[in-house]
């Protein structure tokens, strides 16, 4: 498995193991972090489709 950098580590791990407490924007931001961190462009119609279309997480 390469290396990452700190940053781009974490945004693995939230991506790739969502938890609970996780939110929905948190876990946008981690996917575009990613996205940008491989040189790939980051549409922002897309984070917009993106959080319309995620269910809201549960508050209990």
């Amino acid at each position: 498995m390469p290396k990452h950098p700190p940053n781009t580590a974490n945004a693995c791990d939230i991506v790739g193991n969502p938890q609970w407490f996780h939110t929905r924007s948190l876990r946008t931001l981690a996917w575009a972090a990613l996205k940008a961190d491989r040189g790939q462009t980051v549409h922002q119609h897309r984070l917009q489709v993106m959080n319309i279309a995620q269910p809201s997480s549960p508050t209990t």
